[in-house]
């Protein structure tokens, strides 16, 4: 039997152009409509793959109920959505999604998303397919802080700065090349997979949030700079 993609949409014409395509693709395909719903099937079902659709109806919305499958499963998740302003990209990246799909989308575009997503729910959960090839071994220093990729942790001294994984990636692809600058593209790349190479705003907000951690910690040592016409680069100082 062929693997099995859950799609969470509550508009039922859209739901049913996406099971034929699926289908077509060779997939086996599920579907719920509401957050609840979602989560309760991606429980039961345990698909390969989870399309899920932003805006459901209910108290539980598709960025809520990608949260809790996250949490509860691990399988990976694609957002398929007309939502594409930077508020909801931010809140959406939290969700450690595989990848976000705007509507209208193509068939070349949605068969590359799953595959990716297939490729990375069978490797290691440290290193998700597409993204950074960074050693999950490695612990750099700079100025005083220890980046530490074995626990994807960051220290001054011995107080952790807590971050999340977009922001960890970002600051251990900063800290392998400290002081030369790296373009928002690559660094889309490198940190979080070639499916985000063009979340340029999504990136800004990401890296506002890491300089607020990790410049106003006291003894940190670092800067991370926005070089005009570049991109960024972490800097002693």
């Amino acid at each position: 039997m062929g693997q099995q993609v859950l799609v969470v949409e509550n508009e039922e014409i859209v739901a049913l152009d996406l099971e034929v395509c699926l289908a077509t693709m060779g997939y086996r395909v599920a579907v719920a409509t509401t957050g609840e719903d979602a989560v309760a099937t991606a429980c039961r079902l345990r698909p390969d793959v989870v399309l899920m659709d932003i805006h459901l109806e209910g108290p539980m919305d598709g960025i809520g109920a990608a949260e809790q499958i996250r949490r509860e499963t691990g399988i990976p998740l694609i957002f398929l959505t007309a939502y594409a302003s930077p508020e909801t990209i931010d809140r959406a990246l939290a969700a450690d999604p595989t990848g976000y799909i705007v509507k209208p989308f193509n068939e070349k575009s949605l068969a590359a998303n799953i595959r990716i997503a297939l490729h990375r729910k069978h490797r290691s959960p440290e290193i998700h397919a597409g993204e950074s090839t960074l050693s999950n071994t490695l612990v750099a220093v700079v100025g005083g802080l220890r980046i530490d990729g074995v626990r994807h942790k960051v220290f001054r001294g011995e107080k952790e700065i807590k971050l999340t994984r977009k922001e960890f990636r970002i600051l251990q692809c900063l800290a392998q090349q400290s002081g030369i600058p790296i373009s928002p593209e690559d660094l889309l790349t490198k940190a979080w997979g070639p499916q985000f190479v063009h979340y340029i705003q999504a990136l800004r907000v990401h890296v506002g949030h890491l300089r607020q951690k990790v410049q106003n910690h006291a003894g940190a040592g670092v800067l991370i700079e926005t070089v005009r016409g570049v991109g960024y680069r972490l800097v002693e100082g």
